[in-house]
């Protein structure tokens, strides 16, 4: 099972989402899509060095028409993440399993860090950004993964991945931010 937890975000990946952790030194994060934990776990390093934590919201079920949901059927793919997670020692994550949509009542203002890679359909997307920018401080940053491309196809924003490229999530960050950054595929907006 180790293949499917070292496949999500390569590491040359990882290097970029430390170096933007250490520009903004959150003390508290949330993430919106952990599956296995790659990438919770220096989310949550870097919020435990300053005290905070890292809120982690998943279904555990993989997405919608995609290879992972067959996985999710098969293994308990939330004790993978917590085995995954605890291996790396922090004690500072708060898992919600739940579907992002459902994620409404985290405080304005709250967060200092946001990292999005949950279900990649347009809806989805787009209102993970809304919820995420609500609930960042000014000078917050809001970064995510799976920008593969500049520009989509708007027959396939509601599916996962067609084609090489994850037309929902590059439809709902090029419209909610002209002015993002990127190094893909992760993608990033200070507020």
């Amino acid at each position: 099972m180790s293949q499917f937890y070292e496949q999500q975000v390569p590491e040359e990946q990882i290097s970029i989402l430390k170096e933007l952790l250490n520009q903004i030194k959150p003390r508290y994060a949330i993430e919106i899509g952990s599956w296995m934990g790659n990438t919770t776990w220096p989310i949550a390093e870097e919020c435990e060095r300053n005290g905070g934590f890292v809120v982690c919201v998943d279904t555990w079920e993989g997405n919608v028409g995609t290879h992972l949901e067959p996985i999710a059927s098969t293994y308990d793919v939330f004790k993978m993440f917590r085995d995954n997670v605890k291996a790396k020692k922090p004690r500072n994550i708060i898992p919600i399993m739940t579907d992002s949509l459902n994620v409404h009542f985290f405080k304005h203002g709250f967060f200092d860090f946001a990292f999005l890679d949950g279900d990649h359909r347009y809806s989805h997307v787009k209102s993970d950004i809304e919820i995420c920018w609500k609930a960042l401080r000014k000078g917050g940053l809001i970064c995510g993964h799976d920008m593969d491309v500049p520009t989509w196809d708007e027959r396939w924003i509601e599916k996962d991945f067609v084609d090489g490229a994850h037309h929902g999530v590059i439809k709902a960050v090029t419209e909610s931010f002209p002015d993002f950054s990127c190094h893909n595929p992760i993608w990033w907006r200070k507020k």
